[in-house]
């Protein structure tokens, strides 16, 4: 048997600690998204406002995209909530 085979151990227990990192990773990023939502309130009737929203934008999609690209390298299915 091979340390790394598709479902040895070592590779399932990998799997979780990675899901676990990839999850945490994802909850802190979207607490900082509504950290920064709460940050700039004061801009909602400015110009700024446009670009903290493409800001806000484009860090949801970044982050969304990120998680999916590593839970599918490392096929982790997302448990269903």
């Amino acid at each position: 048997m091979e340390m790394f085979e598709n479902n040895s151990v070592w590779s399932d227990g990998a799997k979780k600690v990675v899901a676990f990192y990839i999850d945490g990773g994802e909850k802190l990023g979207k607490a900082m998204l509504d950290l920064h939502q709460s940050y700039t309130t004061w801009a909602k009737d400015t110009p700024l406002w446009s670009i903290f929203e493409a800001q806000r934008h484009a860090a949801k999609g970044m982050l969304e995209d990120s998680v999916a690209l590593n839970r599918k390298l490392w096929r982790i299915v997302e448990k269903e909530v």
